[in-house]
């Protein structure tokens, strides 16, 4: 230790405020440098659990075929004459109907899958016990890539579904139903479809059943029925800043497939589709797969594999990809 004498004649030595300074410099560009690499692994974490939710997802629905000898139809549609209005069926979704073979057998068993409407001003899944379990989360239909959305009333504060990232393929059609038919859309999952294997002439390797959407997001353009705006919109036409109406409610329920919104996409658009998304109805959208991972999305394949696409996926063999039964040599992708 310095005597007394040595400090009083040299003084005590200690950091300049520039030492400091540049230290301080070093640290920040290290961390600068620390945290790209920080957030990749995280992301690569979760699309890695991302990809184990579709796989589940898979089993659930081969498990499901196994029992049923076909796979669940995308949302049941009853379409009676003289009766009610179709509407007034409780059209749950494909997922709800899987839950079981995904360990969520009680909440499965509460479902009441013959639900309707006993008057029009009444809302579907508004009453119990569906009404509860619609806001239910099931954490294997959700990716932890997105953000922890929960659908909220507008006009009340309480939350009136519990949104999914998985949403059912379509194929190349805008619409599920046609007049006061079912609309088969050549894919494995749609409205009222009970497709076997023995449908799905293109392979089960070769034919895509899912994929993933972002939670509210890209908000959906609506026409409200306008044909010609709808056309405006999937075509990538300026509407207008009075005709434009935004919807934030893509993906917003794993439990009600009433809209088309919430459980399906189609693959006129590639996966992160750049456009909009567009609704004319219910029934009537045009929805892009989508993800918050970057470069592409994770899909569900009829055999039970779940895998990445990417963005940049041949557009022909995207669509040939969805369909079941087309004959089309598919693509390398």
């Amino acid at each position: 230790m310095p005597s007394r004498d040595w400090i009083a004649q040299h003084g005590r030595r200690g950091f300049t405020l520039v030492e400091l300074l540049v230290v301080i410099a070093i640290i920040a560009i290290l961390i600068a440098l620390l945290l790209p690499a920080v957030q990749a692994a995280r992301e690569a974490a979760r699309r890695t659990h991302c990809l184990n939710n579709l796989k589940q997802i898979g089993v659930a629905l081969h498990n499901y075929y196994a029992v049923n000898q076909v796979f669940p139809p995308g949302k049941v549609k009853r379409f009676k004459g003289g009766g009610p209005p179709s509407y007034w069926t409780n059209q749950l979704s494909w997922m709800a109907r899987i839950l079981a073979y995904l360990e969520q057998g009680n909440i499965y068993d509460q479902v009441d899958f013959e639900w309707e409407r006993m008057a029009q001003h009444i809302a579907p899944h508004s009453d119990p016990p569906n009404s509860l379990l619609a806001v239910t989360v099931v954490p294997t239909y959700r990716c932890p890539s997105d953000t922890p959305f929960m659908v909220r009333s507008t006009t009340r504060n309480r939350i009136l579904a519990a949104p999914t990232n998985y949403v059912a393929c379509v194929g190349t059609s805008d619409q599920t139903v046609s007049g006061n038919e079912a609309f088969d859309t050549g894919t494995v999952l749609y409205t009222n479809s009970f497709t076997t294997m023995g449908q799905i002439f293109d392979g089960s390797s070769h034919t895509m059943v899912a994929s993933e959407c972002m939670m509210g997001e890209p908000p959906v353009i609506a026409s409200d029925g306008s044909s010609s705006q709808f056309n405006q919109c999937v075509n990538g036409d300026d509407l207008g800043g009075g005709a434009v109406q935004f919807r934030p409610f893509r993906c917003y329920s794993w439990f009600i497939a009433e809209n088309m919104t919430s459980w399906t996409f189609s693959t006129r658009m590639a996966p992160n589709d750049p456009g909009h998304d567009c609704r004319r109805a219910s029934t009537a959208a045009r929805l892009a797969a989508r993800s918050r991972h970057p470069g592409g999305t994770h899909i569900i394949l009829a055999d039970g594999a779940a895998r990445f696409v990417s963005d940049t996926i041949d557009p022909l063999t995207w669509q040939n990809l969805g369909q079941r039964n087309d004959g089309n040599p598919l693509g390398t992708y």
